[in-house]
């Protein structure tokens, strides 16, 4: 297919089938500000005339009629992981994968806990602080 064949109700199938496809909205929104940034790029060059990406509507994805899918380990995943886990008596990963799996934790926020922020009577985690780590993006000459 050559770019000028290209008009919008091509483009807007093609967001359609992402969206009915599951894609995330980030994912759509990405390639569809790529696809508007090529054919800008394709108008600069006169090879078309308009971009066929302006007049795109992005239909909103229907959650309820997508099946429930799990965000969290299935029952019968979790138990061989416990299982996996149980295998080697050092395994120094188990206390932190056993909190997490069973606590709802972010990752950060598991490593940062101490022992006085675990009420083993009450049976609570006291969340006060988390890691984080930073990425510097730096260019060399």
């Amino acid at each position: 297919m050559k770019v000028y064949d290209i008009d919008t109700m091509t483009v807007q199938k093609l967001i359609n089938n992402m969206v009915d496809g599951g894609y995330a909205s980030d994912t759509i929104k990405k390639n569809k500000h790529i696809l508007g940034q090529f054919f800008d790029y394709a108008i600069d060059n006169k090879w078309i005339s308009v971009n066929p990406v302006s007049k795109i509507k992005l239909k909103s994805q229907d959650r309820n009629n997508k099946k429930e899918k799990y965000k969290v380990l299935t029952p019968e995943i979790r138990k061989k992981f416990l299982e996996a886990l149980n295998k080697d008596e050092a395994n120094f990963i188990k206390p932190l994968c056993v909190v997490l799996m069973f606590s709802g934790l972010r990752i950060g926020e598991a490593l940062a806990l101490k022992w006085s922020n675990v009420d083993f009577e009450n049976k609570r985690l006291k969340i006060e602080q988390a890691v984080t780590q930073l990425f510097q993006i730096c260019c060399l000459k």
